[in-house]
């Protein structure tokens, strides 16, 4: 009965279709005579391997198909009709070290054959004596006896969110069920058991054995083949019962199979879906390329990007083309918070693959795991946002950790993201959006990004989810951090912003920790956190916005990077502290620094150490907030401009940085009027009430307006997020 309804499942998915004149190493049987009108076939069955399923052995007995403790120990020899996939006869013998076992051979089929019942002879005798052995028959009129009703066809839902996840639906009752997952690209195949006791099937079946059933509450039971939270259950370890490797990242094709294992009746079908094993979708852009755009539209997805988590790509014998990856898009908003509480992963980690040790490892409890894909990537956030990312770890820490790495030349690319309310902690570089692109060359971008805040916390205390700051913190002696970026390497930075707490022990930036020389920051900026318009007060309880060793407002180290068109209104303080970069030596055009700076060694409302190259022109200061106490004539104390301490390089270029509140017809031309003032959403509500929801000072547009003419789309640079000083209403008419 097994033989008969597998065989029907073979017939009806055409894996009888080959002649063996077609297909020499057709492994279908025997021919027992080529003469006949209808070519019959025979297999002889030594109890060896009945995962091919390519194979019509394969499909006639597969695991699940007999209790296995007779299946697996017996050998068979099966007569079937290959053009109609009728089961003519089962012969069998047990197998072991018994008086009565034995296995079956080829070279006896003539004489087994001899012994099945016809109408004018009874061979039972003759089988239960045969030469000592036991041999059991079936077949003839009888199995019309066993016919049961037909069955109905089952029915899935698949769930691509934090889970891929196959629900399973059996209108019938006293038959099998098995769930089958197809490679498209690869072939391989693999099928899941299941009962309705709704533990799995045959531990035979490696995949049984992996995945339990998961009773819905409505009569189906679930299967999930991918789960970055759950060891043992990522789609890299599906095991395929054909012997082919699924392609990590490759489309499937899923279906569900129902029949019966106790009477003789049709196999059918669920309808067939596809789904892809890692991502939302792949989406092949360019028709005639080798490479895919991956759609993320949840946490899951994203993580699959790094092959630590996903083994994204890996298959034996090589990933074919166009499975590699180049590019991926983001389709919606996406919540770490609710990603955790779907997968009940407070209590437990994002599981990975130690690179350096290939141990498997899990991110502390509760914990993101930073993405760093071996391959360029183009990753385009199409506006949307991430939110409520923690991350904690040894390395280099942010939504993507060190991306490329391994790469040369190393291209990655990521553009049009917000990322709110992160908390990043990492031993050697830390940014919200990357740890280390140190390593990145020429053609490498950050595009419209922006790292901020949620709205809804106005004037509380911003930072880690225990209410302290910072959001982004470098532990290691040598580390770098960044609001965005730890190290960018040879990027380009081009209207992007942050507005949160940073803080490290050695280069330290509102934006970028550390730039490469061949680095360009172009129309960015970081605010800081003021309390009633003023650094002081906000100070006292959260500290400094930007605080390590060399720090910058916008830039810790920047070195031979170009800034244009950019700006600071975080507070600094640090060992060497500047408002605008901690210290540099490539060019500084049209940018600005308007936060308070202290430090410890050279500081400078602008440029903590470093000198500024020929064309470095249009750069100004606030002086009203870094303004020293000296004792003038006649002992009077009076208030002057912040200048460079002793040792500081001050250059006729350096000297041409000038205070933008000089004096009251200075700070006019340099804020415009206030109808020409840019959109504001600022952390510190009396803000909003002193500028009417307006930023004062000069945004991006103004600062590099040539940028934003040249490109149509709406940049989140574009609004002011986060604080800005506001000495000037205390003594100003604002209205």
């Amino acid at each position: 009965i097994a033989a008969q309804n597998h065989l029907t499942m073979a017939y009806g998915e055409g894996y009888l279709g080959l002649e063996e004149k077609d297909d020499p190493t057709n492994p279908f049987g025997t021919p027992e005579d080529k003469t006949a009108e209808h070519v019959i076939y025979y297999i002889v069955y030594p109890g060896a391997s009945r995962e091919d399923n390519t194979t019509a052995l394969g499909q006639m007995l597969p695991f699940g198909a007999l209790d296995e403790s007779v299946l697996a120990g017996g050998s068979y020899i099966i007569r079937y009709q290959k053009d109609t996939g009728l089961v003519l006869d089962v012969f069998y013998c047990s197998m072991g070290s018994g008086n009565y076992d034995h296995e079956l051979k080829a070279s006896e089929y003539a004489t087994v054959l001899a012994l099945k019942d016809t109408d004018t002879a009874n061979h039972k005798a003759d089988r239960r004596n045969w030469n000592g052995k036991i041999l059991g028959w079936y077949g003839g009129d009888g199995a019309s006896l066993l016919t049961g009703d037909l069955l109905k066809a089952p029915s899935i839902k698949i769930e691509n969110a934090e889970q891929l996840k196959v629900t399973v639906k059996d209108p019938n009752t006293l038959n099998a069920l098995r769930l089958i997952i197809e490679g498209q690209s690869s072939g391989a195949k693999a099928y899941f058991t299941i009962k309705s006791n709704a533990s799995g099937g045959s531990a035979s079946n490696p995949n049984d054995v992996r995945v339990p059933l998961i009773p819905d509450g409505d009569g189906g039971y679930a299967i999930v083949l991918d789960d970055v939270t759950t060891a043992g259950q990522h789609f890299a370890e599906i095991r395929p019962n054909n012997g082919v490797e699924f392609i990590c990242g490759e489309n499937l094709k899923v279906y569900a199979v129902a029949f019966s294992q106790s009477t003789l009746t049709n196999i059918v079908y669920s309808e067939r879906q596809t789904v892809n094993s890692l991502f939302a979708a792949l989406e092949d852009t360019d028709k005639n390329a080798a490479l895919e755009t991956a759609l993320v539209s949840n946490i899951r997805h994203l993580e699959n990007l790094d092959a630590s988590v996903s083994k994204l790509g890996s298959a034996p014998g090589g990933i074919p083309e166009k499975f590699q990856i180049s590019a991926a898009r983001q389709t919606q908003d996406l919540s770490w918070s609710d990603f955790k509480t779907k997968t009940h992963q407070e209590e437990t980690g994002i599981y990975y693959t130690d690179a350096a040790t290939s141990a498997a490892k899990t991110t502390e409890k509760g914990c993101y795991y930073p993405v760093s894909p071996d391959y360029a990537l183009d990753y385009d956030g199409q506006s949307n946002s991430i939110t409520d990312i923690k991350v904690k770890c040894d390395g280099d820490a942010g939504l993507f950790g060190q991306p490329g790495k391994e790469l040369d030349p190393v291209v990655i690319n990521i553009k049009n993201l917000e990322l709110i309310d992160f908390s990043v902690t990492g031993g050697t570089s830390a940014g919200a959006l990357v740890g280390s692109l140190a390593w990145a060359d020429t053609g490498s971008g950050v595009t419209n990004v922006l790292v901020r805040n949620s709205d809804s916390v106005k004037d509380a205390a911003f930072g880690n989810f225990d209410g302290k700051s910072p959001n982004v913190e470098a532990t290691g002696a040598t580390s770098a951090a960044g609001g965005l970026i730890g190290e960018s390497g040879a990027c380009a930075v081009t209207a992007c912003a942050a507005a949160v707490y940073v803080k490290g022990e050695d280069a330290v930036g509102g934006l970028i920790g550390c730039a490469g020389n061949s680095g360009t920051v172009t129309a960015c900026y970081s605010a800081g956190h003021t309390k009633n318009g003023s650094y002081a007060e906000r100070i006292k309880t959260n500290g400094y916005d930007v605080s390590g060793g060399t720090v910058g407002g916008l830039i810790g180290v920047a070195g031979g990077a170009k800034i244009t068109g950019s700006y600071s209104t975080c507070s600094v303080s640090g060992t060497t502290a500047g408002g605008l970069a901690g210290s540099a030596a490539g060019a500084i055009k049209d940018s600005y620094a308007a936060g308070l700076v202290t430090g410890t060694g050279r500081q400078f409302a602008f440029l903590g150490s470093g000198s500024l190259p020929a064309g470095s022109t249009g750069n100004y200061y606030y002086r009203a907030i870094n303004e020293v106490e000296t004792t003038g004539v006649n002992g009077k104390v009076q208030t002057e401009p912040m200048l460079p301490v002793s040792g500081y390089v001050l250059t006729a270029d350096m000297a041409s940085v000038k205070p933008l509140d000089l004096n009251a017809e200075a700070y006019n031309a340099f804020t415009g009027v206030a109808e020409a003032w840019g959109e504001a959403k600022p952390y510190d509500e009396p803000l909003t009430q002193y500028f009417y929801g307006r930023y004062n000072l000069q945004n991006v547009r103004k600062l590099y307006p040539t940028y934003f003419y040249s490109n149509g789309e709406t940049f989140f640079a574009c609004t002011h997020y986060g604080d800005w000083p506001s000495p000037e209403v205390f003594f100003l008419n604002m209205n």
